[in-house]
């Protein structure tokens, strides 16, 4: 299989705790390192603009980043922001417009696993999600004959299906 560069980023849990804790001021080193300059597109489900995006991040950088530098600005240019409930077909029809012809999309899931699967397999149709909470919730029993390792090969399988299947399983 050939690597394709990321041409997006897209952050599912955008307005959460992790986000605003962890993940935004990672996002501000990378930029500063020249190591992110794609589109960085938020999905939540909050009701919030992208502007309410962009005031949580810049209150994340000057909290638990570096503060407001080059670095953050550009964060904030890149930053677009899609709302809805993950459960939701037009949630995956507005993000999909969102990538505007993005063909690798980095998907990180900053939300409960419990929701893993609704992204995942919403990331295609309804079907997809349908298929992809039978997968997920019936994988894990099957898994049991790892052990102790159940959970990490649980974690490999979500994230090969992400990299092969960036559309969604349906």
């Amino acid at each position: 299989m050939s690597m394709s560069a990321c041409d997006a980023l897209v952050l599912f849990g955008a307005s959460g705790d992790l986000a605003e804790r962890k993940i935004f001021p990672a996002l501000q080193a990378l930029i500063r390192r020249n190591s992110l300059d794609v589109p960085v597109i938020g999905v939540g489900f909050s009701g919030w603009s992208v502007e309410q995006l962009r005031e949580r991040v810049q209150h994340s950088l000057q909290t638990h980043g570096d503060g407001i530098d080059a670095a953050a600005t550009r964060l904030l240019g890149l930053l677009s922001y899609v709302d809805g409930d993950y459960r939701e077909a037009a949630t995956h029809r507005s993000l999909r417009s969102a990538l505007d012809g993005a063909q690798h999309p980095l998907h990180y899931l900053a939300v409960p696993p419990s929701l893993f699967p609704t992204v995942v397999g919403g990331l295609g149709s309804m079907a997809g999600q349908i298929l992809s909470a039978i997968v997920f919730t019936f994988l894990p029993e099957k898994l049991q004959v790892f052990a102790q390792y159940q959970f990490i090969v649980y974690g490999l399988i979500l994230a090969f299906s992400l990299i092969l299947l960036p559309r969604g399983l349906a």
